[in-house]
């Protein structure tokens, strides 16, 4: 494994775990840009700066679920501070012990600040077909 490639691991556990625990720091895992984007797997999931981040993980994390991710493939690379990312694999619900996984793909951008890789672009999809 290379070096941008255990990084791109790393900042992939942290949200899964970050995500998976409910932990609102999950806002931080996600670069200071006014123009930071996230854009989830339903049609009303488009968060644009920190304070829309903030507004959608409080109304996640209310939700009566856990979830997280199980990447079965993750290809990356980088340039200089730039990372960008690609993986495959599901998406795993949690509803009071009622596993349900289903098919997810992830695309980002990753710009590294303070020594940490900071999501600049997060774009889930739920594939079909």
């Amino acid at each position: 494994m290379t070096t941008t490639q255990r990084d791109i691991q790393t900042a992939l556990d942290r949200l899964n775990a970050l995500i998976g625990s409910k932990d609102m720091g999950i806002v931080n895992a996600f670069d200071d840009d006014a123009d930071v984007l996230l854009a989830g797997s339903e049609a009303d999931e488009v968060m644009r700066g920190k304070p829309a981040l903030t507004t959608f993980f409080q109304a996640l994390f209310a939700r009566p679920v856990t979830m997280g991710w199980d990447w079965s493939r993750v290809d990356g690379a980088s340039q200089g501070n730039v990372f960008w990312l690609f993986a495959e694999g599901h998406v795993v619900i949690d509803d009071s012990g009622t596993i349900t996984r289903r098919p997810y793909r992830l695309s980002g951008v990753l710009v590294r600040r303070d020594g940490n890789l900071h999501w600049r672009l997060f774009h889930g999809a739920e594939p079909h077909g």
